[in-house]
């Protein structure tokens, strides 16, 4: 019951922002001049697109609050992985104006869930190019060190502040850029 309450919580929380924004475009089509219908549509789907991004997280986020299940964890190449998520952003990052590129890929094999591997290396991508200001970079790298599989993700954004590093762990935590 606690899980769910957190659950149902946790999708409030997120889910307030973007309705808001696509009533507000729904309620300004009906009485939009005929040059601005066309814009109007297109953030009700960008607000569509980006609700149900949500949804899908938190349904994942839900999932991962469960007792974890005996999945059979298989043999994952990390390199195709990394290239593909970075692929997702590609087209985002260029509209900002954020060069974003893949430095180093050594191959590397990882066992366990792909997919849990290809949500967080997303998440992590997402937050570089989101916080990286335009004109700025975002570099993924794939190494080896060792027996451990290195994937790190170098944006030239604001950063953490300092005093917040222990709370970028906890259920929607904004650090506020330093600018």
């Amino acid at each position: 019951i606690e899980l769910q309450k957190q659950f149902l919580a946790d999708a409030a929380h997120e889910l307030r922002t973007p309705l808001a924004a696509i009533q507000i475009q729904a309620d300004g089509l009906s009485s939009a001049a005929p040059d601005v219908v066309g814009e109007r549509k297109a953030a009700i789907t960008e607000g569509v697109r980006r609700a149900s991004g949500l949804v899908n997280q938190l349904l994942r986020l839900a999932r991962l609050d469960e007792p974890p299940p005996n999945l059979p964890r298989e043999a994952v190449e990390v390199a195709p992985l990394v290239l593909a998520c970075v692929a997702n952003y590609v087209e985002v990052a260029a509209r900002k104006g954020v060069d974003i590129g893949v430095i180093d890929q050594l191959p590397v094999t990882f066992r366990g869930l792909a997919e849990e591997l290809r949500v967080m290396l997303e998440n992590l991508i997402d937050n570089a190019v989101r916080y990286t200001p335009p004109g700025g970079t975002v570099d993924i790298s794939l190494r080896r060190e060792g027996q451990k599989a290195v994937i790190e993700v170098v944006d030239s954004g604001p950063g953490i502040p300092p005093g917040t590093e222990e709370r970028i762990f906890h259920r929607f935590f904004r650090a506020v850029p330093a600018d």
